[in-house]
C-alpha cells in the first residue's frame, strides 16, 4: 500500500516516521453498535486505499474501525475526499459526554460566574461509559492537507514574530491540537467552505467520581490499610501548586468543603504531538474557576475559536496554547488533566512555514 505524500519521496525513515496519522477518506460506512456500546460513539469502517501518511497502515488494503464522537447524524457521503486525522484516544470509566449545542447555548451572550446547572435538560448524551476504552478516534476531517507537516505544532510554524500565539504565560509550553466533531448538517455548514462545520468535544465527570479513594495502600510491614489519594484531593494537589502556574493563577475555592466540586469537572480533550490525548479539566465550581475565570467564561471562549475557526477552516488554522510544567496523571482514569488551556484561531499565512503551505493537496 502506498503512502501519498510528495515531500516523503520514497517514504524515507525520517519523513515516514515524522508525521501524524492522516488517512484521505474514500469512503464511510456506519457500524451497528455493540453491547453496552454508548449512543454517542458511532463506528465507523473507513477504507483505507487512499492513506495519505503515517506508520500503522494495513498492508491488505482492508477497512479499519474508527469511531466518531456524537449522536448527531452525519451525512457520510459529504466527508468523502476529505483528511481524517486520526487521534489515540482513552475516554474513561464513568464518563458523560455533553451535548455541545446545548453547552453553547448555557454560555452565550452575558454571562455569570455560577456554576454549569448539571439539571440543563438535554445538556448530556445519553448513557455513560460503564469502562475505561481506547479508541482510534475521528479527530477532525479537513478540506485540504500540508503533507510537509511535522508531529509536533511548533515545527510547521513560523518564527515569532509580532505576538508569540504558542508560548504559555508560565514559562512553559505544551502543543497539543484540539479534536473536534465534524458535522455536516447543511444549516451549520453554510458560511463553510469546506461543507464541513465543526463542534467542541467536552466530556464530565460527576461528583461521586472524584470522591472514590483510588484504590488502598497495604503497608507492608504491618499489614496496615488506609485509602489512597481521592481524584479531588489529587486535583486540590495540582490546582494549588504555587510554583508552576503562580498564585494569581490558581482558582480560589475553599477545596476542603465537602461540595466544593459538587458540579464535577469537565474534560476537554486535547491531542498531544505524539497523537494521544490529554484532557482539559475545568473546574465547574461557582466563582473563579481555571486561571481565575468563571468556568462560563472559559467555555464561551472555546465555543466563540471553534465558531471563528468554522468561518473559513480553509484558511484558518485552529490549535491551543497550553500553560503547564507538568501534567497531571489520574491513574483510575487512565488520563492526563490539564489546568491551564487555550484555544486560538489564526490565518494559516500567520502560522505555518512557507514549506508547509507550499505542500497542501486537495
Amino acid at each position: 500500500m502506498s503512502i501519498i505524500n510528495p515531500s516523503a519521496g520514497n517514504g524515507g525513515f525520517y519523513p515516514t516516521h515524522s508525521r501524524n496519522r492522516i488517512i484521505r477518506i474514500k469512503k464511510l460506512e456506519k457500524l451497528l453498535g455493540k453491547s453496552g456500546q454508548p449512543d454517542f460513539i458511532q463506528s465507523m469502517s473507513v477504507d483505507q486505499s487512499q492513506i495519505i501518511q503515517g506508520v500503522g497502515d494495513n498492508p491488505d488494503g482492508q477497512g479499519e474501525i474508527i469511531q466518531i464522537l456524537g449522536e448527531e447524524s452525519i451525512d457520510l457521503s459529504k466527508l468523502s475526499n476529505h483528511f481524517m486525522r486520526v487521534d489515540r484516544m482513552v475516554i474513561p470509566q464513568n464518563a458523560r459526554m455533553v451535548n455541545p449545542d446545548v453547552l453553547e447555548g448555557i454560555v452565550e451572550g452575558k454571562i455569570d460566574e455560577k456554576a454549569i446547572d448539571l439539571s440543563t435538560q438535554g445538556l448530556f448524551y445519553s448513557g455513560k461509559m460503564e469502562g475505561g476504552v481506547l479508541l482510534n478516534v475521528c479527530g477532525m476531517v479537513e478540506s485540504v492537507y500540508y503533507t510537509d507537516m511535522h508531529f509536533h505544532p511548533c515545527e510547521n510554524k513560523l518564527p515569532p514574530h509580532g505576538f508569540d500565539f504558542h508560548h504559555s504565560e508560565d514559562g512553559f509550553r505544551t502543543c497539543p491540537t484540539p479534536q473536534l466533531i465534524p458535522s455536516t448538517d447543511d444549516t451549520l455548514a453554510k458560511d463553510a467552505i469546506s461543507g464541513i462545520r465543526h463542534k467542541l468535544v467536552v466530556f464530565h465527570m460527576p461528583q461521586s467520581e472524584l470522591l472514590k479513594p483510588q484504590g488502598t495502600y497495604v503497608s507492608p510491614r504491618t499489614g496496615t490499610k488506609k485509602p489512597n489519594y481521592t481524584i479531588k484531593d489529587i486535583l486540590e494537589m495540582y490546582f494549588k501548586d504555587k510554583k508552576l502556574t503562580g498564585k494569581k493563577s490558581n482558582p480560589k475555592i475553599r477545596w476542603k468543603h465537602e461540595d466544593v466540586l459538587k458540579g464535577g469537572i469537565f474534560l476537554i480533550p486535547m491531542i498531544m504531538p505524539d497523537d494521544r490525548v490529554a484532557y482539559y479539566g475545568v473546574l465547574n465550581v461557582d466563582g473563579k474557576s481555571n486561571r481565575r475565570k468563571p468556568v462560563k467564561k472559559i467555555l464561551q471562549n472555546w465555543f466563540n475559536a471553534v465558531n471563528k475557526y468554522n468561518e473559513n477552516p480553509e484558511s484558518q488554522w485552529i490549535g491551543i496554547a497550553g500553560n503547564d510544567g507538568t501534567l497531571c496523571f489520574i491513574d483510575d482514569w487512565s488520563i492526563f488533566v490539564c489546568k491551564n488551556a487555550q484555544l486560538l484561531v489564526a490565518n494559516k499565512e500567520d502560522v505555518y512555514k512557507q514549506a508547509v503551505l507550499d505542500s497542501a493537496i486537495r
